[in-house]
């Protein structure tokens, strides 16, 4: 459906090998990003929000470059580009882009709380998180 177009194409690009993993941060093109990102966040309720676009200027650069693009969102408009973006996208493409602008330990600790916070714990996200990491440290 139309909600996972956009979660499939971030997807693919990673597996494409289209990610930068490695390789200097330019800060240059951070701040260009920052500016493209909000005008992105800023549109309109009846002009397109290209989350296409959102995707490649998170996966331009290495995963501290997306870091610094959510520090300096952060610092120019008062606001975090997490929460800009929450405005705009569905709950599964935004928790992937959160995903990429923060460092993995920090996307699986804000995972865990999340699925263990308030009135019941969610196990089966536990157990898909916990797991993951099982078979990631073999």
């Amino acid at each position: 459906g139309h909600s996972y177009r956009h979660l499939k194409y971030l997807i693919l690009k990673i597996l494409k090998g289209q990610r930068i993993w490695d390789g200097p941060v330019d800060r240059a093109r951070a701040m260009k990003h920052v500016e493209l990102l909000h005008k992105e966040c800023n549109k309109g309720m009846f002009q397109d929000f290209k989350e296409d676009l959102v995707v490649d200027y998170l996966l331009a650069g290495p995963p501290e470059e997306a870091a610094l693009i959510a520090e300096l969102y952060e610092q120019k408009y008062d606001k975090s580009l997490k929460a800009a973006l929450k405005e705009k996208c569905g709950k599964k493409f935004h928790l992937a882009l959160v995903a990429l602008l923060v460092p993995p330990e920090e996307f699986l600790a804000m995972r865990l709380e999340k699925a263990m916070k308030g009135f019941g714990t969610d196990e089966k996200v536990l157990v898909r998180i916990l797991g993951g990491l099982d078979h990631a440290s073999k």
